[in-house]
């Protein structure tokens, strides 16, 4: 891996700043307080995002501006990548937000997580270190801030192991130790619940075999059953035959009383018939003689005729009366005319009474000559009305006549009709007497079909009891035969279970005893041989690099990797220590750490570039110079050291300086 580039965007002390990266030793050179540092945190962030306790967004966002970002270009496996993560302030802090990769062109938008993911996958970490919350191998190899590194020194031998495992990634071996803990406690508590399981199985294979034992039993009384219910049926058969005989004679019994009482009612209803017949014959006679004798009254009866009409008369009477209305009106207008001497409709005077006077005798004339029509009319009228009140007497015996003759006739006929029926019914109620006696002699033959019947079906009836008592039995020993069956199937199917928990437990004694006596152990030997090895490979790239920068003290590392200094044959207290000596044990333990883990993992590809953050504080001009032969020695394609240290200006390949104004950091062009 090569960093190209890292560009700023209000981070910390950075408002807008780009900082190219050459090949080589490249020195981030300045004072103090100028953001180096800053560089190195926003480089961190880029690649792997804030996180809790270590890297907040509050720590890059500058104050006062609402958002930023850190965008970093860097060459891997020769391809070239751009990471961008971008941070933005919220009302409950500052957080990132989604940011982008692009791999030689090709941009995509992926969240922090994803793109963390990506990172590392680029990186060729293997990828059950992935999940590791500190990118422990990138910070171990590449970059170690300096109170990490201290950090690591100064902690408890524990702590420092526990590290130095996750680093080494040899915790796994202490993982898989405590996992097959836990497995083996498992394994013995599913052990002592089969062992329970399976405390009452001689009881459940005795229990098995008496519930066979009963089972055949049970068949056997089945099969007993079954045979007699066949015997049953095969008497039942016959009998329920000789009962549907006796059936049959039944019914045609019961088809004979009921045409017998069919035959009686028809019979009664005919006699019944002719009786009445015989009697309306007698009163028909009777009703004819005395119509005949009525008949007699008229016999020189003739009949009336109609006389006039009178409608042309009363409507020419209603014409008259009319007429006299109006004359009388006019000859009382023409009156009061005359009396008063003026008419009273238009207020003239009458000029002639006399002319006026002799009109109205004239009227008085007409008058009276109506009247005397209406009179003759009137009289005329009456005469004509007291004929036709005549004739409505005659027409009326006319028709009394007329009536008892049609009565006579249809009297006569129907006495004929009755005679005619009258000897019908006679004939028919002769033939239904003869029916009757024949119906009573068949009715006879079956006298005592019903008793032999009875008899019949109370001998069916005590079988049909006895053969439902047998299937009764049949169907419990059945009943019983099945339940036995489902407790049969459960006991089979709990003994199977019980005597596979019997194999399992053989089989979870071997792997119990093979994880407790074998397994455990061996996990603990390869434990102790790999870090042995580690801390011996360590131990010597250790001694080597310290030995580079202080020649007259040793260093070593015990078990927990603890520095171990000697000077004069004595040992000697980290804390005892100067400055520059402290920084040269850390910045060698740094470097064995690097050396170590990039040759556990080959395929990791950020093994060309180192950054040293402030590797030489508290050097000496001495152990300045013997810096010289360190960066010789690292042989990488890239080194970058932050320092302020003006001595390392002359032995490095390029240097980028850093200053402030205004609190905002630049790089100097």
């Amino acid at each position: 891996m090569l960093l190209k580039r890292v560009k700023l965007k209000n981070i910390r002390s950075y408002i807008d700043e780009e900082i190219e990266f050459p090949t080589g030793s490249v020195l981030l050179a300045g004072d103090i307080g100028t953001g180096k540092s800053t560089v190195l945190l926003a480089l961190d962030f880029a690649l792997f995002g804030i996180r809790r306790g270590e890297l907040t967004g509050t720590d890059l966002l500058r104050h006062g501006k609402s958002s930023g970002f850190v965008e970093v270009e860097f060459e891997i496996g020769k391809k070239n990548v751009i990471v961008r993560r971008t941070l933005r302030r919220k009302n409950n802090g500052v957080s990132q937000d989604s940011g982008y990769i692009i791999i030689d062109g090709v941009k995509e938008e992926l969240s922090p997580t994803e793109l963390k993911s990506r990172i590392l996958e680029l990186f060729g970490y293997p990828p059950e270190l992935l999940t590791k919350a500190k990118s422990v191998i990138f910070r171990y190899t590449v970059y170690t801030p300096q109170e990490q590194m201290k950090h690591i020194l100064f902690s408890n031998p524990e702590e420092r192991l526990n590290t130095l495992r996750k680093i080494f990634d040899i915790d796994k071996y202490k993982t898989i130790q405590n996992n097959a803990r836990i497995v083996l406690t498992e394994l013995r508590a599913t052990k002592r619940a089969y062992a329970k399981e399976i405390e009452n199985l001689p009881d459940k294979e005795k229990e098995l075999d008496e519930k066979e034992k009963e089972k055949v039993s049970i068949e056997k009384g089945l099969a007993e059953v079954s045979m007699h219910i066949l015997e049953i049926e095969k008497v039942l058969d016959e009998k329920k035959k000789t009962l549907t005989e006796f059936e049959d004679k039944i019914k045609e019994l019961r088809k004979l009383e009921q045409s017998l009482a069919k035959t009686k009612t028809g019979l009664e209803l005919k006699e019944r018939r002719a009786k009445q017949i015989e009697n309306d014959l007698k009163d028909n006679e009777k009703k004819m003689s005395a119509l005949r004798k009525t008949l007699e009254n008229y016999k020189d009866l003739k009949k009336p005729e109609e006389p006039q009409d009178t409608e042309k008369l009363e409507k020419e009477l209603r014409a008259l009366l009319s007429k006299k209305s109006l004359i009388a009106n006019e000859i009382e207008k023409l009156q009061k005319i005359y009396d008063k001497g003026v008419c009273e409709f238009c207020g003239q005077d009458v000029h002639d009474p006399k002319s006026f006077r002799a009109r109205i005798e004239e009227r008085q004339k007409e008058l009276e000559e109506n009247q005397k029509k209406i009179k003759n009319l009137e009289m005329e009228l009456k005469a004509i009305k007291g004929e036709r009140e005549e004739y409505k007497k005659k027409i009326v015996l006319w028709e009394r006549k007329n009536n008892i003759e049609q009565n006579i006739k249809d009297l006569e006929k129907s006495h004929d009709k009755m005679e005619e029926e009258f000897a019908t019914m006679k004939k028919e109620i002769e033939e239904m007497k003869k029916e009757l006696s024949a119906l009573e002699k068949k009715i006879k033959q079956y006298e005592n079909v019903e008793k032999d019947y009875e008899k019949r079906k109370e001998e069916f009836d005590e079988i049909k009891e006895k053969q439902i008592a047998v299937e009764k039995d049949k169907a419990r020993l059945e009943q019983r035969k099945k339940d036995l069956d489902e407790v049969i199937k459960n006991l089979e199917k709990e003994i199977k279970e019980k005597r596979a928990m019997k194999k399992k437990i053989a089989q979870l004694d071997k792997i119990i005893t093979w994880l407790d006596s074998f397994f455990g152990p061996l996990m603990s030997t390869i434990e102790k041989y790999v870090m042995a090895s580690i801390q011996q490979s360590f131990n010597s790239f250790f001694q080597e690099w310290f030995s580079i920068i202080i020649d007259d003290m040793s260093v070593r590392v015990d078990e927990s990797f603890t520095p171990i200094i000697e000077q004069n044959g004595y040992e000697t207290e980290y804390q005892n220590l100067s400055g520059g000596e402290k920084t040269a044990v850390a910045l060698a333990y740094r470097l064995a750490l690097n050396k170590v883990i990039n040759s556990m993992i080959e395929r990791i590809k950020t093994k060309d570039l180192l950054i040293l953050d402030e590797p030489t504080d508290g050097f000496s001009t001495d152990q300045l110079d013997k810096m010289r032969d360190v960066l010789n020695k690292l042989d990488l394609r890239q080194i970058i050291i932050v320092s302020h240290e003006p001595k390392i200006d002359t032995f490095v390949d390029n240097v980028i300086r850093f200053y402030k104004e205004q609190h905002v950091s630049r790089v100097e062009k």
